[in-house]
This record gives C-alpha cells, sequence and structure tokens, in this order.
C-alpha cells in the first residue's frame, strides 16, 4: 500500500489524505517529529488523547511504536443557536385568564365506587396495550 500512495499523482495524494480519518499513526522512532507534533497541538485548540487519557505537551508518552494517538478539535464556548433577544416571547404574548372552579372530587365511598364503574363496569377489554385513563386514541 506503501508504494502505491507514493507512485500517486501528488494532488490525489492529498486529497486521500484529507479523507483519512483524524486519527493518524505517529511513530515514536523520530523523536523530533513526535515532539513537533505535541507543540503544535498545545498552540492548537484541540486535543491529544492516547489510551483515553489526555495527554499534554510536558507529559513523555510511554506508548508503543505507531500507537494511535486521537486528536479532537475543542467547540468553542458560549455560542448558543438562535438569538435570545426574543425568549419568552409566546409566555409574553399569551393572555392572562383567571382559573375557573373546579367541581370537588368524589371521597370515601362515593370514590371508591366511581374506581369500580371504571375499572369493571365500563371497561371496554380489547387486545394490545392497557391505555390511560387521559388517552384520545380510539
Amino acid at each position: 500500500m506503501a508504494a502505491a500512495a507514493r507512485r500517486m499523482h501528488a494532488a490525489a495524494r492529498h486529497r486521500a489524505r484529507r479523507s483519512r480519518r483524524r486519527r493518524r499513526r505517529i511513530s515514536q522512532h523520530p523523536r523530533p517529529r513526535l515532539r513537533r507534533r505535541r507543540r503544535a497541538a498545545a498552540s492548537q485548540p484541540w486535543v491529544t488523547t492516547f489510551a483515553s487519557f489526555h495527554l499534554s505537551s510536558l507529559v513523555a508518552t510511554s506508548s508503543p511504536t505507531d500507537a494511535l494517538i486521537g486528536v479532537f478539535v475543542s467547540l468553542r464556548a458560549g455560542k448558543v443557536h438562535g438569538s435570545l433577544a426574543r425568549a419568552g416571547k409566546v409566555r409574553g404574548q399569551t393572555p392572562k385568564v383567571a382559573k375557573q372552579d373546579k367541581k370537588k372530587k368524589p371521597r370515601g365511598r362515593a370514590h371508591k365506587r366511581m374506581q369500580y364503574n371504571r375499572r369493571f363496569v365500563t371497561a371496554v377489554v380489547g387486545f394490545g396495550k392497557k391505555r390511560g385513563p387521559n388517552s384520545s386514541e380510539k
């Protein structure tokens, strides 16, 4: 594969390099190259990881040769989708309506009678999942 990559045209090689995953194999043998990459990563807004541990520019990695080092771009904080200038617009436009009086719930014997009628007398037994009392499905 390396020989085929060498024979590729320079532009095609560039496209192939761009389309590759963000993870790259970094050989540990050429130490200056690894140091250069680590120094560049420290000054850039991304995080390098090895074996799910963050690598800082001060830490010397004791990773095996051709280890996968992940490079993750950090997102800028504080950006919000949409404008906050119109937050609460709908609630502010809704007119205030006074609460209406509700009929009091039955208690004691009357409540037990209502439960019995709801569960056993008027209940429609059918197939499928049992629906709740507020369900509008037919």
